[in-house]
C-alpha cells in the first residue's frame, strides 16, 4: 500500500453493495466445503495474516475450534467475530488471556490443542504465525508440532488448517510442510480497516510525511517518539510537546535507549509511557535494532511491542528500512503489524 493510498483509507471506505442473500450462501457453502470437510489437514498460503482468520470466519460452521495465533484474541474476535473459538495466544507478555511463550511449543503447547482434539471430536485446529514459531522454537520441532496435529486429526474427524507466508520458508522446508497437509486453501483477501489498526509497520518515510501519518491515525495529546535522529530536529514535525527518547550508544544530557537494550530501555520507556495514560508511540529506527541483535531477539522484541500496544489498545508506529534486511527476515516482520505502509 503506497503513502497517499494509505492516507485516503482514514475516511471510511466505500461499500460495494452485498450479493444477495442466495448468492451469499451459495459461496460460502461452496467454501465450505473446501475447508471443513472432517479428518483433513489443509495448509493455507498468503502473505496476508488477516485474510487466514476472515477464512475462518466465513466458511467455518460453529463446531468446537480451537484457534493457535501470535495475534491477540481479544482483538480477532472483534475483528473477525469469532467468538465462538477457543484461542491460545502464544506470547511472552503477561497477559489474563490462555498464552503460551514459543519456547513451550513441545510441551505445553502441543499438549493443550490435542487434549482440546481428543476431548471435542469433529473440532477444527487453526494454526496462524508459523513463521514467528519457527524463528522461536526452530523448524523441527514446528514439524514435529503440526505432524502430531495432523497425525491425531485422523482418529479424532478434526481438520486442522495451517497459515504460512510464501517465501518464508525454503523449498525443502516448503515440501516437508506440504507433505504432512492433504489440500490446500486459495486464499481470500482481507484487510484490516486502518481506523481500527494498533500496529503500523512503515518504510523509512520523509519525517513531514511520518508525522502526517501519525498525527492522522495516532491517537491526540502526547505522545512517545523513540529516534535515531536527535529530537531538536523532529520537534518541527511533530511538536515540542511528546516523550522524546534518542537511540544511542553515547551519554547524552536527554533521554536516551540503546539499540541492543531490547528487553530493557525500549519497554520500561513504553511502559511509563502507557502507565501515564499516552496512546500513541513511534519506533524510527528499527533498523538500527535489527543490526545490533540477532534475529531471534530482534523478532521477540517487536513481537513484545506490538502485543504490549494491542493489550494496552494503543497505536505503535514502527519504521524499518527493510532494503538492509534478509527477505525472509522482512516476511516474518510484516506478519507482526496490522497495516503496512511503503513510500
Amino acid at each position: 500500500m503506497g503513502f497517499l493510498d494509505f492516507l485516503k483509507k482514514k475516511k471510511d471506505t466505500v461499500q460495494k453493495p452485498p450479493a444477495p442473500p442466495a448468492e451469499q450462501a451459495e459461496a460460502k457453502q461452496r467454501a465450505m466445503c473446501e475447508i471443513v470437510e472432517q479428518g483433513y489437514n489443509y495448509l493455507y498460503e498468503s502473505a496476508e495474516w488477516q485474510s487466514f482468520y476472515a477464512t475462518i470466519a466465513e466458511v467455518l460452521p460453529e463446531r468446537p475450534c480451537i484457534c493457535i495465533t501470535g495475534k491477540n484474541p481479544d482483538k480477532i474476535r472483534v475483528f473477525y467475530n469469532i467468538k465462538w473459538a477457543h484461542m491460545i495466544w502464544v506470547t511472552s507478555i503477561e497477559t489474563e488471556l490462555k498464552s503460551a511463550t514459543p519456547e513451550r511449543i513441545e510441551f505445553e503447547l502441543t499438549q493443550n490443542v490435542l487434549n482440546f482434539m481428543k476431548n471435542n471430536n469433529g473440532s477444527a485446529v487453526f494454526v496462524d504465525d508459523v513463521e514467528f514459531l519457527t524463528v522461536m522454537a526452530g523448524f523441527e520441532k514446528v514439524m514435529d508440532f503440526l505432524k502430531a496435529l495432523g497425525d491425531t486429526s485422523a482418529y479424532t474427524s478434526s481438520s486442522v488448517v495451517v497459515h504460512i507466508c510464501p517465501g518464508f520458508f525454503s523449498s525443502t522446508e516448503v515440501s516437508l510442510l506440504k507433505s504432512i497437509f492433504d489440500r490446500t486453501i486459495p486464499p481470500r483477501s482481507s484487510l484490516i480497516e486502518t481506523r481500527d489498526a494498533t500496529s503500523y509497520l512503515t518504510s523509512r518515510l520523509p519525517y513531514p510525511k511520518l508525522a502526517d501519518l501519525v498525527n492522522g491515525f495516532g491517537g491526540p495529546g502526547r505522545k512517545l517518539i523513540i529516534s535515531l535522529v536527535q529530537p531538536d530536529k523532529l520537534k518541527p514535525f511533530f511538536g515540542e510537546d511528546n516523550d522524546y527518547y534518542f537511540i544511542t550508544n553515547t551519554e547524552q544530557k536527554i533521554p536516551v535507549v540503546r539499540p541492543w537494550a531490547t528487553e530493557t530501555d525500549f519497554i520500561i520507556a513504553l511502559k511509563k509511557y502507557t502507565e501515564s495514560g499516552g496512546k500513541t508511540a513511534v519506533i524510527d529506527g528499527l533498523e538500527c535494532v535489527y543490526s545490533s541483535v540477532d534475529f531471534k531477539r530482534f523478532l521477540s522484541f517487536v513481537k513484545d511491542l506490538t502485543d504490549i500496544a494491542s493489550r494496552e489498545n494503543i497505536k505503535i508506529f514502527c519504521v524499518f528500512n527493510e532494503g538492509m534486511a534478509k527477505k525472509t527476515d522482512t516476511i516474518a516482520l510484516k506478519q507482526r503489524f496490522d497495516v503496512y505502509v511503503s513510500q
